[in-house]
């Protein structure tokens, strides 16, 4: 510590943590669905889960709706590459931010909807079913794949 107090001194040319101010929202208790929903982030997967946290006593300040992992190539790389080794990557996302324009599953939502008696419902297995399946499919590409070098592809 006492070392980069020196080389703060001598550089001047950033502030050591004690000299920082915390941003404001460090106040702001926030949610990310992605480690709730994973893949089945919907109006309904998200009112349940804001309606849960209030529920429970606490209300978050801000949301951040997340269906998909950030993309980790470059420009010039091939889409999809920075995903290939992934489980639960390569098909079902395209790892490639396209646009901000909200998908069709959020288009049509209509504030309050969620009230209704005849409003859709969150399946809290829905998480859990898809990852499994997904693993599932994963899981034989990498036998089909294995077979293919093993015996041609000719002979599947």
């Amino acid at each position: 510590k006492e070392s980069f107090g020196a080389l703060r001194v001598h550089m001047n040319t950033f502030k050591l943590l004690e000299e920082k101010k915390l941003p404001n929202i460090v106040d702001k208790f926030g949610w990310c669905t992605w480690d709730a929903c994973y893949l089945t982030v919907d109006p309904a997967t998200i009112w349940t889960g804001v309606k849960e946290f209030e529920d429970g006593g606490v209300c978050p300040k801000f949301i951040i709706i997340d269906d998909g992992w950030q993309s980790i190539s470059f420009d010039g790389d091939e889409p999809g590459k920075d995903v290939e080794n992934l489980v639960l990557g390569g098909e079902q996302m395209t790892a490639r931010l396209h646009s901000f324009k909200e998908c069709k599953k959020f288009r049509n939502y209509k504030g309050g909807s969620f009230l209704a008696s005849d409003a859709s419902h969150f399946n809290p297995l829905k998480p859990k079913m898809i990852i499994f399946k997904a693993t599932e499919r994963i899981q034989a590409i990498i036998e089909k794949q294995k077979l293919i070098r093993e015996f041609g592809e000719h002979d599947l």
